[in-house]
């Protein structure tokens, strides 16, 4: 993605789904870090095991220049135990809304 001579101008979608969309997320990051600030335009991340702190999620919300639609499910068992256990994080996108301006939950 931010290699724009290989892929062209156009702006992207992304979607992805439990460590797809942990992947697309640090993607974000890494643009972020990068400086590419229009390569991704809108992106739905679904059941995600990434933190829900508010400073990551202001990078990616810079990345994107559409919608962040994060998909996050409550009752998600394995998930809350898992991303707990291995990162010790107790907020966790994928189980619960993130509070960040322009994210949609």
């Amino acid at each position: 993605l931010a290699d724009k001579h290989a892929v062209g101008q156009r702006p992207v979608t992304l979607i992805g789904h439990s460590m797809g969309a942990r992947l697309i997320f640090y993607c974000l990051m890494e643009l972020y870090r990068m400086g590419e600030f229009h390569a991704v335009d809108d992106v739905v991340i679904m059941g995600t095991p990434v933190t829900a702190r508010l400073e990551k999620w202001k990078k990616a919300r810079a990345v994107v220049s559409g919608r962040l639609v994060n998909c996050h499910w409550g009752h998600d068992w394995l998930m809350a135990f898992c991303y707990r256990y291995l990162e010790w994080g107790i907020s966790v996108a994928g189980l619960s809304p993130v509070d960040c301006p322009g994210v949609e939950n």
